[in-house]
């Protein structure tokens, strides 16, 4: 997690939200608490969102409306609202169950389709980071899902996590075994302890707020 985020976006809600979480959200006008309110609605320039996690671009909006009527409809529902035109898909994924995850694996938000298509309700907390340059990749709890090799489209509809070996020098695979196992069991630690104080917190649930 990037610990300077855009917006004023508070870190460790944004750690909890968008790593070790499938179902809240920040609360309903965050959004709007924050000086990303009066950056929009003074401007009618296109605004890039990027990963909190990773910094890659993961929205750019407004993209085939005006910036009034982006400002409208996420004041309307009460988080940042994108349309399919405004999802950078190289680096967005929409699981079956409508949510919304970043390549990498940072819970985004939910998809939410009305009467207009699919619309991306995001918390801003997951898509206020700051831009690197090679999107440096981290571990995440979504490491089980895996690419549709059937689906040739960037909008996709699993998520993708995507591990290599390099090398072959066998000594070389044998320690980096040995070291990825006390970087897992550590990592596992320090999963277990954060989850429970994740839950400990009161985010809001997506069922019921988000629609």
């Amino acid at each position: 997690m990037q610990q300077d985020l855009r917006w004023d976006a508070d870190v460790e809600v944004a750690d909890n939200i968008c790593n070790f979480n499938r179902r809240y959200a920040e609360h309903r006008y965050y959004w709007k608490e924050t000086p990303l309110y009066d950056e929009i609605t003074n401007s009618d320039k296109e605004v890039t969102f990027y990963d909190s996690n990773t910094g890659k671009p993961l929205f750019i909006a407004p993209r085939g409306r005006s910036m009034k009527e982006f400002v409208t409809e996420s004041l309307q529902h009460g988080w940042p609202s994108f349309r399919d035109e405004e999802v950078v898909w190289e680096n967005v994924r929409c699981l079956p169950n409508g949510e919304t995850v970043s390549i990498d694996g940072t819970h985004l938000g939910d998809n939410l389709p009305d009467s207009s298509g699919s619309r991306y309700c995001i918390d801003l907390v997951c898509i206020a980071g700051h831009p690197t340059e090679d999107g440096v990749i981290i571990d995440t709890m979504y490491s089980n899902f895996t690419e549709d090799t059937n689906d040739t489209s960037n909008k996709g509809s699993t998520f993708r996590h995507s591990t290599g070996i390099s090398g072959g020098v066998i000594s070389g695979i044998v320690i980096g075994s040995l070291v990825g196992v006390v970087v897992i069991f550590t990592r596992g630690k320090n999963y277990i302890d954060r989850k429970i104080n994740c839950d400990k917190q009161e985010f809001f649930p997506v069922e019921g707020d988000m629609s």
